[in-house]
């Protein structure tokens, strides 16, 4: 489960040894942008749209690409803000938890 920043480091590595990436999109965002999601002050921050997060998403499916690796996004990018997932690169459908 891709869910901490510091594994965009080593995505490809990941890809390559893993028989699927999933996403851990809300603490992949959480993290990425340490924010705390719950506080109403920096809410406004954990946004599925912004272009940091799309990077980290398409940095995701293009090492799932490269190796041939399922790529699977739990809620909310892929139920709730689909576009998310669309825009970073997810060509194929999506399947997701929630």
């Amino acid at each position: 489960m891709v869910e901490v920043p510091s594994l965009l480091w080593q995505i490809d590595e990941i890809a390559e040894r893993a028989d699927f990436l999933s996403v851990g999109s809300n603490d992949l965002m959480q993290y990425l942008y340490a924010v705390d999601r719950d506080n109403r002050r920096v809410a406004d921050r954990f946004d599925p749209l912004s272009v940091g997060f799309l990077r980290a998403l398409r940095a995701i499916v293009q090492a799932g690409a490269r190796s041939a690796t399922p790529k699977h996004a739990p809620t909310p990018v892929s139920a709730v803000v689909p576009a998310s997932a669309t825009t970073a690169g997810w060509s194929r459908p999506i399947s997701h938890s929630g």
